[in-house]
């Protein structure tokens, strides 16, 4: 999808940006999601920020190649992410969920998320945010909440819960909706990792 090509972009982060709005538009998203995507889709084929890649790749990060075998085995567009994900990971900067605090001691059962495009992301800007989280087996993501709109895919099995509803399992391929200041829960299996990936909306930074 040329339009999220931006201007100086990098291949590999182009790839995986147009990679992940064609597997939420193939999994028929319903109209609340394609329309947060629509908004992140213009403002991210408006142009690009500036890019400076920063690796970082705690032991949670390790996890990445099991957690990516559920959306290859699925084939189609999720395979086609799951690849485009592999091949900027690279570039990626996992820290670990928690700070500073968590990273002085680096252990492989924390989460850790990888910002792609937003503040201190590969691609720094305010207005779009796109990352991934990735959950070693049995790790819970506490429940959070943030002022922007934001939708979830998900690349493996695994529960989530946001608002008042009850923890369901979305299943690989699935997505969730998140209005602004909904509260939201992961919980991974207890023998899998799980992974998702994630785009914020903040047009207050428009």
């Amino acid at each position: 999808m040329t339009a999220l090509a931006g201007d100086t972009r990098p291949d590999a982060l182009s790839d995986l940006l147009s990679a992940l709005s064609a597997a939420f538009r193939a999994v028929g998203p319903g109209p609340e999601v394609s329309a947060c995507l629509d908004k992140v889709e213009e403002a991210l084929g408006a142009g690009s920020g500036s890019i400076d890649p920063a690796p970082l790749h705690p032991q949670t990060a390790g996890y990445l190649p099991d957690a990516l075998k559920p959306a290859r085995a699925a084939g189609g567009p999720l395979a086609e992410l799951a690849e485009a994900l592999a091949a900027l990971d690279p570039q990626l900067a996992w820290r670990l969920r928690g700070g500073e605090d968590a990273a002085v001691d680096d252990l492989p059962g924390q989460i850790a998320n990888a910002m792609i495009v937003g503040p201190g992301a590969l691609e720094e800007r305010r207005d779009v945010w796109v990352g991934a989280s990735l959950l070693p087996p049995g790790a819970p993501y506490p429940e959070h909440r943030h002022a922007p709109e934001e939708i979830y895919l998900f690349l493996t099995p695994g529960l989530a819960r946001h608002g008042q509803g009850d923890w369901h399992e979305p299943g690989v391929g699935g997505v969730m909706h998140n209005v602004p200041n909904t509260p939201h829960a992961l919980q991974a299996p207890a023998d899998a990792p799980m992974l998702t990936l994630w785009m914020l909306h903040d047009p207050g930074h428009g």
